[in-house]
Parts: C-alpha cells; structure tokens; sequence
C-alpha cells in the first residue's frame, strides 16, 4: 500500500497543477481580472446556505443544471471560493469525454492530490478496516490484494474515506461536467450524495444538459431527490449585459448595441463574455461597434466549444445540424431532413438530440437557439461543403414547387460558384429586382453580378443593363459604363436598347463628360429609321437635357417658339421643360407662356399612366416656372410634407422637391430657410454619384446659396460658396449665374472695376440675358457696376436693354427689380416715379424681397427731396420687411438712410415680437393674461396712461386689435 501510495506521490508532483474549469472564464475578464458573477445572487444564497448547514454536520448534495454557457462552471468555481473562505477542504475533479472508459478516474483525481500529501501512518489509519476496499479504485493495491474487491465494497470504502477525512474537517467535494463522469466513479459520488446528510461536507455536481452517451437515469434519480438542491441558473439580463460591457470595453454601451448582444447570445453568460472579449479584442467599443459588426462576430472559443459538443454527437445528427445551420432560420424539419440525407421518419429523433444538446429550439418551428451558435455551427463546415450544402440547398427550395422564396435562393446561390443551371440565373435576376425595389442595393449588385455566371437564359442583356444602372446609382461609374455597353447589342427591343444607351449616357455623362455622352446617343440616333420617331424624340429629348445640366448652349432649341406637345410622351415633356428652361434663360418667351406649358406638363404628370414621372422634367418643368413667377404652380407640384432624405434611400424626386424648395423660398424672400435647404441639398447630392441632373439641382443650390450671403451682407462666405460654385464647372462650362453673382459680389466688396474687367474678359457680354437664377441676371448687375465706376452712359444702355428685355418677359417682380435698376442709374427727378412703378406691379406678389428693396430705394428718394417723414415711413416699412427676409444688407442700409433723415432707430424690426422694447414686451405679457390696465398700471408701478401708451405700440407692432388676440401672437 506504502509503494502504491509513494508512485502516486511521484506521479502527482510531476504533474502540473490541474487547469482552472472551461466555467471560470465566465468570471473572469479576458485579461485574468477575477469578477464577481452577475445576476447569481439566489444561487450564492442557496450555496452558502448548504455550506454553513455542513459547517454544522449537516452535509447537502447540489446538482447545477443547465445547457452549455449558462455559467454552472463559474458557479462551481465560486462555490470552491466560498468553502475555502470557510476553512473547508477542497476536493476537486472534472469529467472527460477520453477519460469515462477507466474506472474511478473521477474518484482517483478527487482523492489522490490530499492522499499523496499524508504522513504514512495517517494512509494506514485512513484505510483501516473496510475503508481497504478503496485502495483499489484508488491504484494504491498491488498484486492480487485488490482483485477481489467487489464494486460495492470499493465504492464503500471509497465512502469511508471520505468520512474519515470529514471527521477531521469540513469538505466540498466539487465535480464539474458531470455528464462524463465514468460509471464507477458516478455510482460512487450518488452513494456518498444519498448520506451526505450525515456527515460535514457539500458534493457539489456540474451537469450540462444533453450530452450523448451521459447516465441520464442515475443522475436524474440523483437530482430528484428530496434533499438534494437543485439549481439551474437562468440567462442574464439586458442590465446585466449592458454592465459586463461597460466593465469590459471601458465605456457605457448605448440600447441598441446591448439589444445586438443580447439577441446574439440570448444572455447566456459564457457567450456574452466571449462575445464582449471579442470585441475588445478587436478594440470595437460601442458605439463605433456597428450592429454589423456584431452580428457576424463569432468569437474562437466559443467556434471551438461548438465544434467540440457538435463532434460528441452521431453523424446523423450532426448532418443535421449542418443543415439546418445552412438553411437558416424558418426551415421546416423536413428541409432539413432531406438536405442532411436523413430519413423523415428519424428526424424527429435526430432533432430532438440536437434540442437536448443545447443547439436547437422549438417555438413554433425549429430554431437554433442563439444566432452565434448558429454561426458556430456554420463555421464548423469547410468551405467546399457549405458551397456544396448552398447548392442542395437552392435546387431543393427550386423543385419544392409552389411559390418559391426567391430571395432565400439567391441568398445560398450567392455563397456558391456557377452551377451550370439556367433557372438560377433567372432567380438571381429576380432577387435583384426584389432587393433594388425594397432599397438593397449592394444584396441586388451581387445577385445581377453572380446571375451573369450562370448559363444564358436569353435576357443576359436585360441583367446586364439592370447591373449597369445599378452601378451608376451606387457611384461605380466605370463598371456601369462597362456593362451598358455590354447590354447594348443584347437588347431585345427598340425600348431596351432606348433605356439602356440613356443610362450608359448618364454613366458616361458622370465619368468622362458631356461631349462623349452626346456622341454615343447621337450614335444611337443615327441607328433610328426615323428621326420623329417615339424612340428619335426620346434621344433627342436625352441629348437637349444632358446638355442643358452640363450648360452647353444650344441656339437652335433656345430660338425654337415654345409649343405645348401633342401626345404628352415622356420625351415631349422632356422637351418642353428644356425649352421652357432655355426661353426663362434667354429671355425668349414671354412669362405667362412658359407657365402654361409648365403648367401643362405638371398636369399631364398627374393623370399620366406610369406611377411617377421623370424627374429630369419634373425639375425644369418647376425651376422653369419659378423662374417665371409662377409660385403657386410650383407649390402645389411640390409634395405637402417633405420627407427627410438619406443619401441610402433617397429617389432623384425627393432631391428635386428639396433643390426646389429652397428656390422656392428665395423668391419669396425667405432667405433663412433658403439658406438651410440649399445647404441640405448640396450636403446630400454630394454624398451621391453625379448623374447629370444630381449635378445641376447642386449647382442651382449653390447659386441660391451665394444669393442669399449676397443680401445677408456677408462677402467672406459670399466668395467661398461663389468659388465652390465655380470650380464644380465643366471646363469653361459654368452655371450661368456665375459671372452676374461675380459681378453683384465686386459691388459688395467695392471691387466693380475688377468685376467689370473680369466679367468682359470671361464672355459675359456673350451671355444669355434671361434670368441665371431666382432674382440673377448679368445685365443689372454689370449697369449697377457700370453706374458704380461712374460710366453712367453704358450703365444706362445696358438697364435700358434689360428693362425693355423685362416688359417682354412680363414677371412682375422680374419688371419691377428692372425698374429699380433705372431708378438706381437715372436721374433724381424721374427716379422717384420708376420706383413707384416697381411698388405697384409688387402689389399683390408675395416677392417680399423686392418689396423691401422698392420700400427703402423709395424712402432713400423721398430722403433727397427733403420729405423726410415720408421718407422714414417708407423706411421704416422697407426696413421691417427686410429684417423679416433675413435680408441684413438692406436692413443696414435703411438703418443708415433713416439715420440721415433724422431718425434715431434703437433696433433693426420695427414689427413682430423683436421690435418689442423690454417695457412693451412685459406689459403686453400682463394684458394677454387677462388684466385690466388699472392692474398692469399697479403691478409695473407706472401711470395708466403710460400703459395705455405702451399697449397701443405693441398692437401696432403685432398688427392686433384687442387683448383677446394677444394671446395668440
């Protein structure tokens, strides 16, 4: 026995110390930092409960139950924790899936560390008696001494044993993974668990649910026992995983990333730490974590755990799990089944097992239950056989019959190579089509990119188009140049061939320039057996658009009379609103003509058949008429309620309303919210590829930008938004409104004799004399430069031109800023009436601007006749109006004239709450709450008539009559 027990000595202390439990990485972080557990609280009561009763002699089996993960390692651990902190014996061991053939090898690591540690006559006295029997299952018998021994006398004795030594101290005995326990050693641990009652010590057991092979019986007989405690620790919580975050990453997570986590793992507390490692480990704290980040993380260690329990299971089964881990989430038994080439009438079986084991779930349908111990799963599998898994996968779901999911298809031909089947290319095509309409861009590229693998199904030019436009709605503008031109000559039809030489126009347009784009659709046209053909008009139409956005001129259209089109096809709208944008350019129609042809296509857009129309001639079509003054059109054409964009989501319709929109609000004098639109809308479109039409809606933006800095007096930014404007040119080819808000930009900065030689060098004399942008032409501009420089003959010429120009035109507010330019050049005596000409056509207009403008030009002139309280009036109003346009250059000007004709302004709005002094402020405060003036006379301690005084200004300033109304200002 003396030998025996002098190898085992030997054997132990050549060993090294035993490794911590797989469990204890639950308590602690990934950099070894012991934590206490969370959300444990109940069960560490029950634990330290059982071990103050053994304290006591009244000793007590726990069982910890659970599936993989849930933490009944780390609870194990703990329990060890709390008996050393106690003065227990610790008696450890852990059961192995090699180790459960060799008998009492449980029994042998629980007891050989503390024997190997005795004095020789401690051994003797410990194995007296019919505690001798033990010495076999322990290696320490020899020869024949431990032959004899029956299974119940060894594991008698091995009772013995340990009573002896509890006799001596208090112990915990602690098996981890029970479940592989040898069979010996497990009849053993139930006989000492059944008496443990009786003597001073805890068995505490760690059973992991589902385990193949596992004596299921006997534990189950064990753990149902009246006296054995049973614990089974439940998942974590959001809370709890929202600290183990914070703990672990070193900042505060925000709701969704916990949500992602929790999802992920379902709270099981080995997952959720690995998980949260991971993303240390990769220095991913939320919320940079991006929820795609998380959803596709699967740390190593729990791969490993998975594979590992996945390899303990039959083949069988194990197929199975495969499949369903490939089929995904919603797969029915039977899916599964024949994919994992299992019979139906064993499945249920089969998933069973795989419910027990901890991988699958029932609710409803079958399920994994954790998404990472899905992907786990999956990881499992080499590449080769998930692609050859997709491809089962995809002809199983395709010869199902009825209605095939055929996103779900693509989703495995995605993750396989050609098959060599026609039907998926169609099915690819398909799912393209459904991922660009649900707004999936990149699912639809690689659908169309991975159809045109498979076999030719007749329609490879139609995927080969789709792709292109796709190409150029993401920005991959090469690639769709690339594969329109590869879809041309497959083009099944005049009107395939028609949409696809446009897009390769637009994707060539937005790569290379104009001048190519117009060659290859002038190409194209000359291919047309007709040139007045549906499909000649269409290019014709493409070609005039394209260069309108691009600012090439274009005589011949711009000089055409301005018709209203027959049949109301797409390509006559087109070019209609091109026309109608050339005459407001050039100045060749009249005003109210172009509204009515405007007016015409917005109409025709409506009771059109297709679900929305174009939104190249929705744009001209509404800038056309802004510029025309035909506001109301434009407003009803534009949707009551603007969606907010996104630059993932957002259709060119939603980009035209908003580029409109800020136009919109320019005309009508509302400078703040113009401002905040344009700069909205040059945010968005230049997160977006340059199509065309995306390029001039962002230029037209950017010259309502420079307008308005223009008239809030702010030459810096002025300049900077001018040379932003500038520099998005195509060569010489600029915004026309760049040389006019040069020269307006000279004038505030009182530069106008190098805004004059800049201008004439740049060709403005060659420019188009209609109207650039809301409000901008070069004609006024240049005269007032002229005027300036004090060349007052070419300033008249050039106002006396763009006056006459005007009264053609016949927009009010466009004659009306006309007159004020010849007021402004022409002498006093005749600059009075040209004003109050400009006032009359202004009334009724809602062009607020220039209404403020005629106000205060007509105050400055009534200043230089000596009528100087008419003059404040008008002044006063002009000033007022201004500062409610946001207009802070002629707000300073009216200030400085009113100055001059004897006034002494204290503030810059002379109506509306801001022109409210602090005393008329608080006494129109008093009066809305129902007070009478005696009252208001008391509470501010000031005469009524002093009251009285102060509620007359404040109705004046707020346009009210009574204190009724006051309360609703």
């Amino acid at each position: 026995m003396l030998a025996g027990r002098d190898r085992l000595a030997s054997a132990h202390c050549a060993t090294r110390a035993p490794r911590p439990s797989r469990g204890q990485g639950a308590t602690c972080a990934p950099g070894d930092r012991a934590h206490p557990l969370l959300e444990r609280e109940g069960e560490l009561h029950q634990l330290e409960l059982a071990l103050d009763d053994a304290a006591l002699g009244h000793g007590r089996l726990i069982v910890l139950y659970g599936t993989a993960g849930i933490g009944r390692s780390s609870l194990l651990e703990t329990a060890l924790q709390l008996a050393s902190s106690r003065n227990f014996d610790s008696f450890r061991a852990r059961g192995s899936e090699w180790e459960r053939a060799y008998a009492f090898g449980v029994a042998r690591q629980l007891l050989e560390a503390h024997i190997a540690e005795l004095q020789d006559d401690q051994v003797r006295s410990l194995f007296d008696g019919a505690a001798a029997a033990a010495l076999p299952a322990l290696g320490l018998a020899a020869g024949q001494h431990g032959a004899d021994r029956s299974g119940f006398d060894q594991i008698y004795g091995l009772h013995l044993v340990v009573s002896r030594l509890a006799a001596n101290r208090q112990l915990i005995i602690a098996v981890d993974d029970v479940h592989w326990c040898d069979r010996p050693s497990l009849d053993f641990l139930c006989f000492l668990g059944q008496r443990a009652r009786q003597l001073p010590l805890v068995v505490a057991l760690s059973w992991r649910r589902g385990e193949p092979g596992a004596h299921a019986g006997r534990l189950q007989a064990l753990a149902g026992e009246r006296d054995t405690l049973f614990l089974t620790p439940q998942p974590l919580s959001a809370e709890a995983v929202r600290g183990l975050m914070a703990r672990e990453l070193g900042t505060d997570p925000d709701e969704d990333a916990v949500k992602l986590v929790l999802a992920r793992t379902g709270g099981a507390p080995f997952l959720v730490t690995e998980l949260v490692a991971a993303l240390r480990r990769k220095r991913i704290a939320p919320p940079a974590a991006a929820a795609e980040t998380i959803a596709t993380l699967t740390p190593e260690r729990v791969r490993r755990d998975v594979a590992a329990r996945l390899g303990r299971q039959p083949e069988p089964v194990r197929r199975l799990a495969h499949a369903f881990a490939v089929l995904g989430d919603g797969c029915s038994l039977g899916q599964a089944a024949q994919l994992a080439k299992v019979s139906p009438e064993k499945a249920p079986q089969l998933a069973d097992a795989l419910i027990r084991a901890g991988f699958l779930r029932l609710d409803r349908t079958l399920s994994f239950v954790h998404p990472v111990v899905r992907d786990a799963t999956y990881e499992t599998l080499s590449p080769v056989e998930r692609a050859g898994l997709h491809s089962a996968a995809a002809a199983l779901m395709t010869e199902a019959g009825g209605d095939v999911d055929i996103r779900r298809v693509a989703g495995h031909l995605l993750r396989t190579g050609p098959s060599g089947d026609p039907r998926f290319g169609r099915l690819l095509r398909e799912a393209g089509l459904s991922a660009i309409c649900d707004g999936a861009l990149p699912l639809a590229r690689r659908c169309l990119q991975r159809a045109l693998e498979e076999p030719d199904d007749g329609a490879k030019g139609e995927t080969l188009a789709l792709l292109g436009a796709l190409d150029l709605r993401v920005g991959e503008l090469q690639a769709a140049e690339q594969h329109l031109r590869q879809a041309l000559p497959l083009a099944r039809s005049e009107a395939d061939r028609l949409s696809t030489a446009t897009a390769c126009a637009e994707a060539v347009a937005a790569a290379r320039g104009c001048a190519p784009a117009i060659e290859l659709l002038h190409g194209e046209l000359g291919r047309c057996s007709r040139r007045n053909s549906g499909s000649g008009l269409s290019l014709q139409a493409t070609i005039a658009s394209l260069r309108l956005c691009h600012h090439v001129e274009q005589p011949g259209l711009a000089a055409e009379p301005l018709d209203c089109f027959g049949d109301g096809t797409a390509a006559e709208r087109t070019m209609v609103t091109v026309q109608a944008s050339l005459a407001a350019l050039h100045g060749t129609a009249a005003a109210h003509r172009v509204i009515e042809v405007c007016s015409r296509a917005v109409s025709d857009d409506q009771s059109h058949e297709q679900a929305s129309w174009a939104a190249v001639p929705y744009y001209l079509a509404c800038r056309a008429a802004l510029l025309a003054e035909g506001i109301e059109l434009v407003e009803e054409a534009l949707p009551v309620q603007a969606k907010e964009p996104f630059a993932d989501t957002v259709a060119d319709h939603d980009l035209a309303a908003l580029a409109l929109r800020c136009q919109l609000r320019l005309c009508r004098g509302d400078l703040r919210d113009a401002g905040a639109d344009a700069a909205a809308t040059v945010s968005l479109i230049e997160t977006l590829p340059p199509t065309a039409l995306r390029r001039r809606m962002c230029e037209d933006a950017m010259a309502v930008r420079v307008v308005v800095e223009l008239h809030r007096g702010s030459a810096r930014v002025a300049r900077q938004r001018l040379s932003e404007l500038t520099t998005c040119g195509e060569g010489r080819r600029r915004h026309p409104a760049v040389l006019p808000l040069a020269i307006m930009l000279g004038l505030l900065e009182g530069r106008a004799e190098e805004a004059i030689s800049d201008s004439l060098e740049a060709g403005v004399c060659q420019a188009p004399t209609g109207i650039a942008a809301p409000g901008v032409s070069w004609r006024p501009a240049l005269a007032l430069a002229y005027q300036s420089t004090g060349k007052y003959r070419d300033a008249m010429i050039l106002a006396a031109k763009h006056l006459e120009a005007a009264r053609a035109w016949g927009a009010p507010a466009h004659l009306a800023r006309a007159l004020l330019t010849q007021a402004a050049i022409s002498s006093v005596p005749s600059r009075r009436g040209l004003i109050e000409q400009a006032l009359e056509l202004l009334d009724g207009t809602r062009a607020e601007l220039e209404r403020a403008q005629a106000r205060i030009e007509l105050g400055a002139a009534l200043r230089r006749e000596r009528r100087r309280r008419e003059a404040r009036e008008e002044l006063i109003k002009g000033a007022d109006l201004a500062h409610h346009c946001g207009a802070i250059a002629l707000v300073e000007r009216a200030h400085s004239e009113l100055v001059a004709a004897g006034a002494r302004p204290r503030r810059r709005a002379f109506s509306g709450l801001e022109s409210l002094t602090p005393s008329e402020r608080r006494v129109a405060e008093l009066a809305a709450s129902e007070m009478t003036t005696r009252q208001i006379a008391n509470v501010l301690t000031v005469s009524m008539k002093t009251v009285a005084g102060q509620l007359s200004a404040v109705y004046r300033k707020l346009d009210v009559h009574d204190r009724r109304a006051l309360a609703t200002v």
